[in-house]
């Protein structure tokens, strides 16, 4: 008994109507489209901090409110640098830098007012466009990180800052040392890794 179907059945199971063919040739077009458009548009790289009016207003009433109690308890350090971080927030980077200052003069052993000031003092060797000026920034701003005690929580931050400072002015054997310290304190952490990366620290 011959079990083969007849070519014109074959044919006609094989036929598909134009609806189905219509919405699958879109479908593939769509597909093709946005392919096309994810190699032309180029990924966004967000940084710093967000310029949006709201952030900024509460920064500034937050800035005035401590700005009022400065003046009622001018020998507190703790809010002089609390006025530097949110002028780190405005991108205010002398201003923080003075800030940080007036709290380590009030405090000459307050950790998070040295490493306040060497964050202050690096950024805005950042952005300084005489390499003069850029580098003797650089080097305060190494010089804070360095009177930041050990006993203190801020050290292993300041010494992370210390190491790719030093390296970034080419003082390429300190900077490994005070890696190596870094990574005696925080041996597995991102910022190690970073460091053995960028220093070769061990």
């Amino acid at each position: 008994m011959d079990v083969t179907p007849p070519v014109a059945e074959i044919e006609r199971r094989l036929r598909w109507p134009a609806l189905p063919a219509l919405v699958f040739l879109g479908l593939m077009v769509g597909l093709l489209a946005v392919a096309a458009v994810s190699m032309w548009l180029r990924p966004d790289h967000p940084g710093g901090l967000p310029v949006d009016a709201a952030l900024l207003a509460r920064v500034h009433a937050a800035e005035q409110a401590l700005a009022h109690y400065t003046r009622r308890h001018p020998g507190e350090p703790r809010v002089r640098a609390a006025l530097g971080a949110l002028a780190l927030a405005r991108h205010d980077y002398t201003a923080a830098a003075t800030r940080y200052r007036e709290a380590c003069e009030r405090a000459p052993h307050y950790g998070e007012g040295r490493l306040g000031w060497g964050v202050a003092l690096a950024l805005d060797a950042s952005r300084t466009a005489d390499p003069w000026q850029r580098r003797a920034l650089t080097l305060r701003a190494i010089a804070q990180f360095a009177a930041v005690d050990a006993s203190l929580p801020e050290y292993p931050h300041a010494l992370y800052d210390r190491a790719r400072l030093l390296a970034e002015v080419g003082r390429a054997t300190e900077a490994r040392t005070m890696a190596d310290r870094y990574l005696a304190l925080d041996p597995s952490g991102p910022w190690a890794e970073r460091l053995r990366s960028e220093l070769g620290g061990s």
